[in-house]
């Protein structure tokens, strides 16, 4: 009894999800979101079958250039039915999984791979969202309209409950017979211009600070550091300022290729100060800032 309950949860929940996935790998902004396609779903190896429908965007632009390359993000949600979705809470609170695309782009194959992972909610339909990529960009070879179309798909969700257990689903699904799979179209035009290349991404920073004193000179000397989040030096200005009452030095630093540098006070008088070190940020790297309290002796 237990095991049929099983089968019939992740019948829904779990092909409704992975559904989404596939749909959305190509969609597109050249005509909207896709018009909704059914799929027929086996689970189990056909053991179980289920039908939805879902929904897509991508960012294909309307037109491309000939020979350009063009990578092809996406987002979907496949909408899961009261009935269906009650089950699926009944053996997961969240769902989770990949899925493999079977689609073709002017006839040609385009697979694309998506993944998602969210809470199956606590009542009423379940709207299950992906994101994902085209496993290669399109290469743009000859000039014409495509058409992006979208066989069927296949994948592996996990539905999990409050407990740590973990139902694995296998779902293969094909598009109903007669269907139309046109997800998108789009035209390739010589002579048009290509996209720009997507912007780099901004990465956070972490920014550290030491002081040190030569007692004799009366020189304070500040070394600073700045990391992106993937380990890389930044690279750009830091402001560095050291404060007791009402005395202030302060100091620009251009940070060196390894993202480094140093600033140097003359006359500090011994003394408890406040050390602000503010990295001011680049095209590439967020700003941050350290903040200490440093005793001059």
């Amino acid at each position: 009894m237990h095991q049929s309950v099983i089968r019939r949860t992740l019948a829904a929940g779990a092909s409704a999800a992975v559904a989404v996935t596939g749909l959305a790998a190509f969609a597109a902004p050249a005509s909207a979101q896709s018009a909704p396609i059914t799929f027929n779903c086996n689970l189990y190896g056909g053991l179980l079958t289920s039908q939805f429908t879902a929904v897509a965007d991508t960012n294909v632009p309307a037109t491309v250039a000939t020979g350009s390359s063009t990578a092809i993000d996406f987002t979907a949600t496949i909408t899961v039915p009261v009935e269906t979705a009650t089950t699926a809470r009944a053996l997961g609170s969240s769902v989770s999984g990949t899925a493999k695309t079977a689609t073709t782009i002017d006839g040609a194959a385009a697979p694309a791979t998506a993944t998602f992972s969210q809470s199956t909610g606590t009542s009423g339909p379940l709207e299950i969202k992906v994101a994902g990529k085209g496993d290669a960009p399109y290469v743009a070879a000859t000039a014409g309209t495509k058409a992006i179309k979208l066989a069927g798909f296949t994948a592996t969700l996990a539905l999990k409950n409050d407990a740590g257990t973990v139902t694995e689903v296998p779902v293969d699904c094909t598009a109903v017979s007669g269907a139309d799979t046109t997800v998108d179209t789009f035209t390739v035009a010589d002579g048009a211009t290509p996209p720009p290349p997507p912007a780099a991404e901004v990465q956070a920073t972490k920014t550290k600070a030491t002081a040190t004193y030569k007692k004799k000179a009366k020189k304070a000397v500040v070394k600073v550091s700045v990391a992106n989040a993937d380990g890389t030096a930044a690279a750009g200005d830091v402001k560095v300022v050291m404060k007791k009452g009402k005395k202030k030095f302060k100091s620009t630093v251009t940070l060196n290729a390894k993202g480094k540098g140093k600033a140097a006070f003359k006359k500090v008088a011994p003394g408890k100060y406040k050390l602000t070190v503010k990295y001011t940020g680049s095209d590439a790297s967020k700003k941050s800032q350290k903040k200490s309290n440093v005793k001059i002796k």
